[in-house]
């Protein structure tokens, strides 16, 4: 054989695809180089740019005529793919929170050169990692396009919830030291259930209970704080101080007395300020 012909190609992750042309001829020289790119285009440039339009495996086809009018061709597969894999996770699903939104994009080749989000409420975001506060509850399709060199995009679409926050209320009055004091729980939730509940007595002590009863040992105003958690995990407080009252030290002394008299009695009762 007076020629050769090769063609360097691997597999592509952009749509764009650049052939090297690698013929050669041991007598003369090659005058002509008719590319076939599997795709209903052609190009004779001797080491051609082209893009193709759609992701695919296509035979690649070289053609290399001599001055003397030999022709040999070499044909190979391409496989254009853009390799990514689109994908993210979110947290922070609460009504009132601000939405937090990670790329977790899988891309095995090439780059990412921007971002563009649709959080499906008439708001975007063109940041890799953004953040979005959504303004009331309910299931919304957010959508996340990558955008690659050569105009490729690719995309994903999940459903997120945005749940409501528990409305965390109580009440329960000002009572005496040593006396059980009632905690009545009044909280709510416009859709959903309350799973959890915890309250802070302000002296150190706690409860799991949805509505508790709590003994003070010793008198003082109490910070009350009380927290309501949604089965969704989207929490609400409510504190108020409640106030408990020294008990009074009850005294008096009397002395014996005969029958028809008079007996009297000394009340000598008191309660610390």
């Amino acid at each position: 054989r007076q020629r050769e012909t090769t063609i360097q190609s691997t597999t592509r992750t952009k749509i764009q695809s650049t052939p090297k042309n690698n013929s050669t001829i041991f007598a003369g020289f090659i005058v002509k180089s008719d590319w076939d790119f599997g795709d209903g285009n052609s190009s004779t440039q001797t080491n051609p740019v082209h893009k193709y339009a759609t992701k695919d495996t296509f035979q690649l086809k070289l053609v290399s005529s001599s001055n003397k009018g030999c022709k040999d061709s070499l044909t190979k597969s391409v496989i254009v793919d853009s390799k990514v894999a689109v994908n993210y996770n979110y947290s922070n699903t609460c009504l009132g929170d601000s939405t937090s939104f990670t790329d977790i994009t899988n891309i095995n080749c090439g780059s990412i050169n921007g971002y563009s989000w649709d959080f499906g409420d008439g708001n975007s975001s063109s940041r890799k990692n953004p953040n979005h506060k959504y303004a009331s509850t309910g299931t919304y399709d957010v959508k996340l396009i990558v955008l690659q060199n050569g105009g490729v995009k690719d995309s994903t679409i999940k459903k997120i919830t945005i749940n409501p926050v528990p409305s965390a209320s109580y009440s329960a009055s000002n009572g005496c030291v040593g006396t059980s004091t009632s905690f009545t729980n009044s909280s709510t939730i416009s859709s959903g259930t309350i799973s959890n509940y915890e309250w802070l007595f302000g002296d150190g002590s706690k409860s799991t209970v949805k509505s508790p009863s709590h003994t003070y040992t010793s008198k003082g105003n109490y910070s009350i704080k009380r927290f309501a958690t949604s089965a969704a995990g989207c929490v609400d407080s409510a504190i108020s101080t409640l106030t408990t009252y020294e008990l009074p030290s009850t005294s008096f002394s009397v002395s014996n007395a005969c029958y028809g008299t008079g007996v009297s009695f000394k009340n000598s009762s008191s309660i610390s300020s």
